[in-house]
C-alpha cells in the first residue's frame, strides 16, 4: 500500500508542475503542497463552485475538460454569463484571497477531472514558506492585474460605444 501511495503523490507533484501557479516552484515545496491535493472526476452538470458560497475556501486546478462560468446576481449584465475554460486553469482564486464569497459559480460541460486544494492548508504552507508564497501571490497578481486591464479595455468599448 506504500508503495501505491508514494506513487499518488509523485503524480500529485508531477500533475502541479503543469499548473501555471505552481510551475516555478522547487520541488520541496510541491511535495508539501502535494499533500492538500485531491484528484476529483466530475460529470456534465456537476457544480464546482457555487456563486455567493462562504464557507469553502478551495482551490481547484482544471486538469481536463471544459467549465463554464456563471453569474446570476448581477441583473443589469445578463441573468447568465457563460465563459468556457479550459486545461489548466485555477478557479476560486478570487475569494481565496480576499476571504469573501464566490463571485461566480462554475459548472462542468462534459467529463472533468480536476484537482481540489485545500485552501486553508495552502495559505498556511505559504504563509510560513514566504519564498513559496512570493511565487503564488506573484502569478495570482498578475493574472488578475491582466484581467483587470482586460475589463478596463472592456468597459472603454462600453462605454465609447455609449456615446455614439
Amino acid at each position: 500500500m506504500k508503495h501505491a501511495d508514494e506513487r499518488h503523490h509523485s503524480l500529485m507533484v508531477e500533475t502541479l508542475l503543469m499548473i501555471p501557479l505552481f510551475s516555478a516552484l522547487e520541488t520541496k515545496h510541491l511535495n508539501a503542497i502535494a499533500l492538500y491535493c485531491d484528484p476529483i472526476l466530475y460529470s456534465d452538470g456537476d457544480v464546482v463552485i457555487s456563486e455567493n458560497e462562504k464557507v469553502n475556501r478551495d482551490l481547484y486546478a482544471l486538469i481536463s475538460g471544459h467549465v463554464e462560468i456563471l453569474s446570476k446576481e448581477n441583473k443589469n449584465v445578463s441573468s447568465e454569463i457563460v465563459i468556457s475554460k479550459e486545461n489548466k486553469v485555477i478557479l476560486g482564486e478570487i475569494s481565496w484571497l480576499s476571504n469573501g464569497a464566490r463571485t461566480a459559480s462554475v459548472r462542468c460541460i462534459g467529463e472533468v477531472e480536476a484537482i481540489r486544494i485545500d485552501g486553508q492548508q495552502l495559505m498556511g504552507y505559504l504563509a510560513h514558506n514566504p519564498e513559496a508564497g512570493y511565487k503564488v501571490m506573484h502569478f495570482i497578481g498578475v493574472l488578475l492585474a491582466k484581467r483587470l486591464v482586460s475589463t478596463d479595455n472592456l468597459l472603454k468599448q462600453l462605454l465609447w460605444n455609449l456615446d455614439t
